[in-house]
C-alpha cells in the first residue's frame, strides 16, 4: 500500500512599506510613507514579479524593494531584492517570524554612508544608485542653467554698451548741433550789429548833410539881407 505525502502550504503575513524613503540617522532608516498589509501569503506564489505586481498595485512603475532581516540591526539589517533567489533569502530569514517587512522605494536607493568614523561604508555592492544619478542630473541642470544666466548677462552688459555707445554719440551730436546754432546766433548777432552801425552812419551823415544845408540856407539868406541893405541905403 503506497503512502501519498501532501505538502503543506505556507502562508505568511507582509507589512507593504511604500511612499517613503531611505535616509541616514546616522544608520539607514525607512521614513515616512505608509503601509500596506498583506495577509495569508502563500510563499509558492511569491516572486520577485509578483512583489513588482504589489508596486503596481500601489500605483508605482517601478520600484526597488528591500525586506528587513528581523536578527540584524543598522545597514545590515536590509537587504534588497533584485530576483527569486534573493526572495528565497528573504522567507529563510523571516521563517520564524509573524510577518515580513517589505520596503518599497521608487527608482532610488542609497548606495553608501559615511560611519564615524569618516569612512564610506557601502551599503548596496553595486552600480550608482538612481539618487546620484538624478542629483548628478540636477548638478548638470543648475550649470546649465547657470551658464544660460552668464550668457543673458553677458548679452544684457554687451547690449547696456551699445546703448551707452549710442547715447553718446547722440549727446555728441546734439553738442555739435547747439554750437553750429550757437555760432549762426553769434553770426546773425554780428550783421545785426554791423548793420545797426550802417544805420547809425547813414543817419550821421544824414544829419550831417541836413546840417550844412541849413548853413548853407543860413548864409544864403544873410547874403541877401545885406544885398537888400547896401541896396536901400544906395538909394
Amino acid at each position: 500500500m503506497e503512502c501519498t505525502v501532501t505538502r503543506m502550504s505556507i502562508y505568511v503575513n507582509l507589512n507593504l512599506h511604500h511612499g517613503g524613503k531611505w535616509v541616514f540617522k546616522p544608520m539607514m532608516v525607512y521614513e515616512g510613507g505608509q503601509i500596506e498589509y498583506k495577509d495569508y501569503v502563500d510563499v509558492d506564489f511569491l516572486s520577485y514579479f509578483e512583489l513588482q505586481s504589489y508596486a503596481k498595485e500601489l500605483h508605482y512603475d517601478y520600484c526597488r524593494i528591500w525586506f528587513r532581516i528581523p536578527s540584524l540591526s543598522g545597514d545590515e539589517a536590509f537587504e534588497e531584492i533584485e530576483n527569486d533567489s534573493q526572495v528565497n533569502n528573504m522567507l529563510d530569514y523571516n521563517s520564524s517570524a509573524d510577518e515580513i517587512d517589505i520596503y518599497f522605494v521608487e527608482n532610488a536607493k542609497p548606495v553608501a554612508m559615511e560611519d564615524k568614523f569618516g569612512n564610506v561604508v557601502p551599503i548596496i555592492d553595486e552600480h550608482v544608485s538612481d539618487v546620484e544619478k538624478d542629483n548628478d542630473e540636477h548638478i548638470a541642470a543648475v550649470e546649465r542653467d547657470s551658464e544660460v544666466t552668464d550668457v543673458n548677462r553677458d548679452k544684457d552688459s554687451a547690449a547696456n554698451e551699445r546703448d551707452s555707445q549710442v547715447a553718446d554719440v547722440n549727446r555728441d551730436k546734439d553738442s555739435a548741433a547747439n554750437e553750429r546754432d550757437s555760432e549762426v546766433v553769434y553770426v546773425n548777432r554780428d550783421r545785426d550789429s554791423i548793420a545797426n552801425e550802417r544805420d547809425s552812419e547813414v543817419a550821421d551823415d544824414k544829419g550831417h548833410k541836413e546840417s550844412f544845408n541849413v548853413d548853407m540856407d543860413s548864409d544864403s539868406a544873410d547874403s541877401d539881407y545885406n544885398i537888400n541893405s547896401d541896396a536901400d541905403e544906395d538909394g
